[in-house]
């Protein structure tokens, strides 16, 4: 599988949460491969799941789709950076929303000026 993944790693798995392919060859290794076990959990709808796989904190979404189960990847290091930047942009878009014809501002933000998702 190949291709731009923003920056995430993509992995398929079949119906018995065996590895099938990977965005990136170091993931589809054996010891990158989330236990089946637990990508067999999420054939009854999505499951997030945390935990070492090729010596690496992870952090995934995975849900079932007609052939098995994708899981999305991310290291957690940086998701807050990600949300970070994702308010940063949603707190623009709140104060420019009257100028770009929106009937109202849109409230993105706490009342300290920061998305609730970074404040964690």
């Amino acid at each position: 599988m190949t291709g731009p993944t923003g920056g995430v790693i993509v992995q398929v798995y079949d119906p018995g949460g065996n590895l099938l392919v990977a965005s990136k060859p170091e993931f589809e290794r054996p010891q990158a491969a989330i236990p089946p076990s637990d990508v067999a959990s999420a054939d009854s709808g999505s499951l997030m799941w945390s935990g070492m796989l090729a010596g690496r904190q992870m952090e995934a979404a995975l849900a079932p789709f007609n052939v098995g189960v994708v899981a999305v990847l991310a290291d957690p290091r940086y998701i807050g950076l990600a949300l970070t930047g994702l308010s940063r942009a949603l707190l623009a878009f709140g104060q420019m929303g009257p100028a770009l014809g929106a009937a109202e501002p849109v409230q993105v933000a706490g009342a300290d000026g920061f998305c609730a998702a970074t404040e964690q």
